[in-house]
C-alpha cells in the first residue's frame, strides 16, 4: 500500500515539472526582448518629417518568435540633416535607428509670366518655390515668404524665404524685367511758363514698346525747382523708388479776353453757380482755352457773394493776369413780404433789420436791401408802415412795446445802515440798447420793503409794465458805522482814514501855537480790538520799530507805549506790568500806570493797588508814564511845574513843548489819540496843550505816554510822524494799537 503511494506521488510530479516546462517555453517564445526597425519607402528626403508610416518595426522573443508592431513612439522626425538618427519605444523596449536621406542641392522659383513690367504689382500667387533634390526629386512649397516685398517690381531679384521646423531657407527669385525707356508727362491745356509743374498724367513706355498710363499719384516731381520756364524744361521725378526725367515746353501766354457760358437761369441771393460757369479764355496767340473754376489759376474776389438782381460784375485773375466776367440773376415771382427782424419801441423810429421775402414757388428768402418809409415816432400800440423792395410798395401794420429794461442802480448813501429806510428820489434804468435813463422815483411802484438788513437788499419795483430790481448795500449798525455816519466831515477831511464794519480811525494833523501834531480819532466794536503789544513779543526783550510791529500784528493804527529803559529795552516806571490780561511783573502800582479794563476803560489806579486787585478789576493791559494824568473824571489836571529844558530826556515831567504820546478816552470803544512834534524836539505840544485839545473833543480821561524820540503813530502800515531831527524811526519796548 505504501509503495503505490509512493508511486502517484511521483507521478504527479513529474506531471507539474512536465507542465512547468511547457509554460515556461510558451512565455519564452511569446516575450519581446528586442526592437528591429527599417524604412519601408523607398527614399526620404531632408527638410521632410519622417511619420510611422514610412518605417518597418517588428519585435523579436526569446525563442527568435518576430511580429509587427504598429503603436510605438517615435522621436527625432525632423530630418534637417544628411545622417538623422530616429528614436523608437514600444513599451519597455527602445532603439535608434540611422537614417540617410537624399539632401536637398537647389531651391528653384518660378515666376508665372515670362517677362514682368517696371513698375506692375508684384502677384505673390504666381510665384512657385520647388525643392530640388540630389536623385532630382521636386517638391513644391505652398508655404513661403518674401522679406521686405515691394508692391511693385523695380528690379531682377527678390529674397524668397522658407520655413524647415525652426530653419530659415533663403533662395532667390530672378525676374526677367522690362525695364523703363521713358516717361511722358500729359497737361490738361498747355504748359504755362510760371506755372509749377503738375501733370494731370503720365505715359510710361517700356523697351520692347508696350505703353502704360499711370496716375500722378503715383509720381513724385523730385526738381528742388519745380516752375516751368519759357521753353524746354527738363524735370526730375521718380516713380516707384525709381528716378526718371520729362521734358516739357513752357509757352508764354498773355490773356486777351474773357466770356463766360452759362448754362441756365440763376437766381438773386443764390452764391456763384461756379459748377455750371465755363470760363471760355482768349489769348493773345489767339488760342482759346475752356477752363472751370476747378483750375486753381482762376480766382474770383469775393466768391462768397450772393447774387444781386441784374448783371452781377466780378473781379478775377488768371494766374496774375486780371479779368472780369458778369453773371446775370433774376428774381422769382414774389408771393409776400413780411417783416422779420425789427426792433418797435414806444417813443422810438422803426429800427426794421430785415425782412421775409415768400416767393410763389414756395421758397422764402431772408432780405436787408429795403427801405423803410417811415419817419414817424412809434405810438404805444398797432401802428402802419411801409417798404419798398424792388421797385414795389408793401405795408403792414407793427405793435411798438416799451423798450426792454435790463437793469437799474440808485446812487445810495456811503453810510446806509440796517435799520434804515432807504430813500430814493430817482433811480437810473438801463435798456438793452445800452441806453440808460433817470426816472423819478415816483413814477414807479415799490414792491419791496425799503428798511434795509445788514448786506445786499433787492429792491423789487415795477415800471412800464415790466418787473425790475436794484441792489443796494447796507451795513450793520455797529459803533464804527455809526462813528462814520456821525463824523463823516471828519472823516472827508483827514489825511487818513480807514472805516469798516468794526473800526472807524481817522487822523488829521493840527498846529498850536508851539507845534504841531497828528489827532487819530478812533472807534471800536469791542474792547477786544485794543492791545498792548510787546517787542517781538517778549516782556524786556528786544525793541522793535513800530512800523515792524505793525505788519506782523495786523495794526489798522498804533503808536509807542511805555518809558522803557533804553538800554535794556524793559518797559520802565510803572509799579505793575500786565499785558493781555497776564501780571508780568512788578507787586503794587506806584500811580504812573495807564490801565485798559476788560470793557474798554482807560484809567489810573490808585497808588499801592495789588497786582491782584488789578486783575480782578478787569484790567487787561497797562502802560508805564512819568508824566501825571492829564483828565481825570472829564477834570483837567493842575499843571505840572516847570522843569528847566535842559531836563529833556529824562523821566521827569515838562510843562514845556515837547514831542508827546498821549491817548484820551470819550467812553469805553471811542478814544482820541495825540502824537505830538514833527522833526524836531521843539516842535511839539505843552501839557496843557493836550488837555485842552482832550477836552475840546469830550474826553474824561487822559494820560501822556512815553515821547521825545519814541513818539511814533503808525497808520495802516504808514508812519505818520518823525519827530527825531534825523528822521528816523525809533524801536521801542511796547505799544498801543487797534485792529479791525
Amino acid at each position: 500500500m505504501k509503495k503505490n503511494c509512493r508511486k502517484n506521488r511521483l507521478k504527479i510530479l513529474m506531471m507539474i515539472g512536465l507542465f512547468s516546462l511547457l509554460v515556461l517555453l510558451a512565455v519564452l517564445y511569446f516575450l519581446p526582448v528586442r526592437l528591429n526597425a527599417s524604412v519601408a519607402v523607398e527614399q526620404l528626403y531632408q527638410y521632410e518629417d519622417l511619420t510611422p508610416e514610412e518605417l518597418y518595426v517588428e519585435a523579436e522573443s526569446v525563442l527568435g518568435r518576430t511580429y509587427q508592431v504598429t503603436d510605438f513612439e517615435l522621436t527625432g522626425t525632423d530630418l534637417n540633416e544628411v545622417n538623422n538618427t530616429a528614436h523608437l519605444k514600444n513599451f519597455l523596449l527602445q532603439t535608434d535607428l540611422e537614417i540617410e536621406v537624399s539632401p536637398l542641392v537647389e531651391i528653384k522659383n518660378l515666376y508665372d509670366e515670362k517677362q514682368v513690367y517696371v513698375g506692375r504689382d508684384i502677384d505673390q500667387s504666381k510665384i512657385h518655390v520647388f525643392y530640388v533634390y540630389e536623385d532630382g526629386h521636386e517638391v513644391e512649397k505652398d508655404e513661403f515668404s518674401m522679406p521686405g516685398k515691394p508692391q511693385y517690381v523695380t528690379g531682377e531679384e527678390y529674397a524668397i524665404e522658407t520655413k524647415a521646423d525652426d530653419q530659415t531657407l533663403e533662395s532667390v527669385l530672378k525676374l526677367n524685367i522690362v525695364p523703363i525707356e521713358h516717361v511722358e508727362a500729359h497737361a490738361k491745356y498747355d504748359w504755362f511758363a510760371d506755372d509749377e509743374i503738375e501733370p494731370d498724367g503720365y505715359t510710361v513706355f517700356y523697351s520692347d514698346g508696350a505703353e502704360s498710363q499711370i496716375d500722378p499719384s503715383e509720381v513724385t516731381v523730385t526738381s528742388e525747382d519745380k516752375i516751368i520756364q519759357n521753353g524746354e524744361n527738363t524735370f526730375q521725378i521718380e516713380y516707384h523708388d525709381l528716378p526718371y526725367e520729362i521734358h516739357v515746353f513752357g509757352v508764354e501766354k498773355l490773356l486777351v479776353g474773357t466770356e463766360v457760358i452759362e448754362k441756365e437761369d440763376y437766381y438773386i441771393d443764390q452764391p456763384i453757380p461756379y459748377d455750371q460757369l465755363v470760363f471760355v479764355m482768349h489769348f493773345e496767340d489767339e488760342t482759346t482755352i475752356e477752363m472751370d473754376k476747378e483750375d486753381k489759376r482762376i480766382t474770383v474776389e469775393d466768391e462768397e457773394r450772393l447774387l444781386d438782381y441784374g448783371e452781377n460784375l466780378f473781379c478775377a485773375k488768371f494766374k496774375d493776369q486780371p479779368f472780369e466776367f458778369t453773371v446775370h440773376a433774376i428774381e422769382k415771382d414774389i408771393a409776400s413780404v413780411e417783416p422779420l427782424t425789427f426792433e418797435a419801441y414806444a417813443g422810438e423810429i422803426l429800427n426794421l433789420n430785415s425782412i421775409l421775402v415768400k416767393y410763389e414757388d414756395g421758397t422764402e428768402i431772408e432780405k436787408t436791401d429795403f427801405v423803410v418809409d417811415q419817419d414817424d415816432i412809434l405810438e404805444l400800440g398797432e401802428n402802419d408802415c411801409e417798404i419798398f423792395y424792388h421797385d414795389h410798395t408793401y405795408q403792414f401794420a407793427i405793435t411798438a412795446t416799451y423798450r426792454p429794461i435790463v437793469g437799474a442802480t440808485v446812487q445810495q448813501p456811503a453810510d446806509l445802515l440796517e435799520g434804515d429806510v432807504l430813500s430814493v428820489d430817482t433811480i437810473t434804468i438801463e435798456l438793452d440798447n445800452g441806453v440808460k435813463e433817470s426816472i423819478a422815483a415816483s413814477d414807479v411802484t415799490f414792491k419791496s420793503d425799503l428798511t434795509m438788513i445788514s448786506g445786499k437788499n433787492t429792491i423789487h419795483f415795477e415800471y412800464h409794465d415790466q418787473n425790475v430790481s436794484f441792489d443796494v448795500q447796507a451795513h450793520p449798525r455797529t459803533s464804527a458805522r455809526l462813528a462814520y455816519r456821525t463824523y463823516a466831515a471828519e472823516y472827508a477831511n483827514a489825511q487818513f482814514r480807514h472805516i469798516s464794519d468794526n473800526i472807524y480811525a481817522t487822523s488829521t494833523k493840527g498846529s498850536t501855537a508851539t507845534g504841531v501834531y497828528w489827532l487819530t480819532h478812533v472807534v471800536i466794536n469791542s474792547p477786544t480790538q485794543i492791545h498792548g503789544g510787546m517787542s517781538n513779543d517778549t516782556f524786556g526783550g528786544s525793541r522793535e520799530r513800530p512800523t515792524k510791529a505793525s505788519k506782523r500784528q495786523n495794526w489798522v493804527v498804533g503808536t509807542n507805549g511805555s518809558f522803557f529803559y533804553y538800554e535794556g529795552g524793559w518797559p520802565a516806571l510803572a509799579g505793575v506790568f500786565i499785558k493781555d490780561g497776564q501780571h508780568i511783573g512788578g507787586a503794587q502800582t506806584n500811580g504812573k500806570e495807564m490801565c485798559l479794563r476788560s470793557d474798554g476803560t482807560l484809567f489810573t489806579p490808585q497808588q499801592g493797588t495789588s497786582a491782584a486787585d488789578l486783575l480782578n478789576q478787569g484790567v487787561v493791559q497797562s502802560w508805564g508814564t512819568a508824566l501825571p494824568p492829564l483828565i481825570i473824571d472829564g477834570v483837567g489836571q493842575a499843571k505840572a511845574p516847570t522843569v528847566n529844558i535842559k531836563d529833556r530826556g529824562t523821566s521827569q515831567d515838562y510843562n514845556v513843548s515837547y514831542p508827546r504820546t498821549a491817548y484820551g478816552m470819550v467812553r469805553p470803544c471811542e478814544y482820541y489819540i495825540i502824537t505830538a512834534g514833527e522833526k524836531s524836539y521843539d516842535n511839539g505840544l505843552t501839557l496843557q496843550e493836550l488837555i485842552d485839545i482832550f477836552l475840546s473833543k469830550g474826553c474824561v480821561y487822559a494820560r501822556a505816554l512815553d515821547g521825545g524820540g519814541s513818539s511814533s503813530l503808525v497808520f495802516e502800515n504808514t508812519l505818520v510822524n518823525v519827530p527825531c531831527p534825523k528822521g528816523s524811526e525809533r524801536a521801542v519796548a511796547d505799544f498801543i494799537y487797534f485792529t479791525g
